[in-house]
């Protein structure tokens, strides 16, 4: 069965994630609730993966901010409130049941405690463990390099990784000779490097 998602803010005060499934005729069924996919709060990306290896892909959606339609602040006639103004939100990690249905497993898996301001997510194998990690890049504040430790729980490693920051794009340096991962941010892009005790082939980009 081929799955695909789409997720659509149809506005800050009505943000709403939607899944649909392909029906394999040209068509698509809304699956959203039956599939337990109805998530609250601003939904700004998501990313398939199999983290716990058992055969069905799992989703990670990642949120905004936490708004409040009814917050009024003041500002200046040429100012305006910003992402900073708004709590930041926690991401979301939902378990495949292998039945059409998933589960919320984000305090579980350890990811309630990082909470960002997500602007895009990607999910990829970055030390080839053979488990898949997840980066979140965050909208004014540090991103989420969530490293798979293998037990259905993540660890939250970006700044010692050396991708927490650097808006501006600018590449950190190898631990060893090896090829450093790349990721593509809007500002230009982000490397760090293969641990030595990884096979050095190839590189990774998103």
């Amino acid at each position: 069965m081929t799955t695909m998602a789409t997720w659509t803010c149809w506005s800050p005060a009505t943000a709403a994630s939607s899944c649909y499934r392909n029906k394999g005729d040209g068509t698509f069924e809304d699956v959203t609730a039956k599939a337990g996919l109805k998530i609250p709060g601003w939904s700004i990306g998501a990313a398939w993966l199999d983290y716990d290896r058992d055969g069905c892909v799992d989703l990670f959606v990642g949120r905004y901010v936490k708004f409040d339609p009814e917050y009024r602040a003041y500002y200046p006639a040429d100012n305006y409130p910003g992402p900073l103004d708004y709590p930041a939100e926690t991401n979301v990690l939902l378990h495949n049941n292998c039945d059409g249905t998933f589960s919320d497993v984000t305090a579980k898996a350890g990811n309630r405690r990082a909470e960002g301001r997500a602007m895009g997510v990607t999910a990829a194998d970055f030390d080839r463990d053979g488990y898949p990690d997840i980066y979140v890049a965050n909208d004014k504040s540090e991103n989420f390099l969530l490293h798979n430790q293998k037990d259905g729980t993540f660890k939250e490693i970006a700044t010692q990784a050396g991708v927490a920051f650097g808006q501006n794009g600018e590449n950190t340096s190898p631990w060893d000779r090896c090829s450093p991962i790349s990721i593509t941010r809007a500002g230009g892009v982000v490397s760090f490097p293969i641990p030595s005790t990884t096979a050095c082939t190839g590189i990774w980009a998103v």
